[in-house]
């Protein structure tokens, strides 16, 4: 945070002016129906916005307050003078507020599940990959592949895709084979971060959104259990090299269903 501060010191002119600016942003009413409009049922939505100078992170969410650093982003982008664009900046709070309200959707079904050890696991998995992949390709990419690989921030993990695709299949397996460790699960996961969530989960979906349109993502959404059937149903269709072995897809489908 440090540098940030120093250097915006002597630029608070500059700063007054972006800060301005994005004020001044005209489409922050879209924000709440970009999100709402790609899940797949209807949420209360009432998020809190805001931007600051010298924030704990660039940009984050915490609970229904989402927040971009302004001074952060200008710092970060000072050498090519490339600060988020006010397109950006209303994809990345509605890219949060669908987060907001994909994440009450998905833990009003894990509660009425009762899961425990790796069945949790599994779940879990499945709902982070749906919960940014979602995101990702409906809000941010407005649903389109071709528009996502624009995106330099993601472009890193797009290229592990073919190591990713593999890894989600192993980390499942585990799961549902009497699950991990904390410190095994920790492990695996870890691949995932940055937005290897993201990646992966936006490409399963996108294979689905070619054969099946919107209403076939939207509905694998409502049911995440069914994820895997529904990517490898769709992926046969279009001739995608890489399928999920369909007894592991049927074992996750028996997460809803009891034992």
């Amino acid at each position: 945070m440090a540098p940030s501060l120093i250097w915006g010191r002597d630029h608070v002119a500059f700063l007054r002016q972006r800060l301005a600016a994005v004020k001044g942003t005209q489409d922050l009413a879209e924000i709440v129906p970009l999100a709402l409009q790609n899940l797949p049922e209807e949420v209360a939505l009432s998020p809190k916005l805001y931007f600051v100078m010298g924030g704990r992170a660039g940009a984050a969410a915490i609970d229904d307050t989402i927040y971009i650093d302004l001074l952060s982003d200008a710092w970060r982008t000072r050498e090519k003078n490339t600060p988020m664009t006010p397109q950006e900046i209303v994809e990345f709070f509605a890219h949060e507020t669908h987060h907001l309200g994909y994440g009450q959707i998905l833990e009003r079904q894990k509660q009425s599940l009762n899961l425990t050890g790796g069945r949790e696991q599994a779940w879990n998995f499945l709902a982070s990959l749906l919960m940014e992949g979602s995101a990702t390709l409906l809000v941010s990419a407005h649903g389109s592949w071709a528009e996502l690989e624009k995106q330099n921030h993601i472009r890193p993990d797009l290229a592990r895709l073919p190591q990713l695709l593999p890894k989600t299949q192993s980390l499942l397996r585990q799961a549902m084979n009497g699950g991990m460790s904390e410190q095994e699960h920790q492990a695996a996961v870890a691949d995932f971060f940055g937005e290897g969530y993201h990646a992966t989960g936006a490409w399963l979906l996108n294979v689905i959104l070619k054969v099946q349109g919107k209403p076939g993502v939207l509905k694998v959404m409502r049911h995440p259990a069914t994820f895997l059937t529904v990517y490898n149903e769709s992926a046969a269709k279009l001739n995608q090299p890489f399928r999920f072995d369909p007894l592991l897809a049927s074992e996750l489908e028996h997460l809803v269903r009891p034992r």
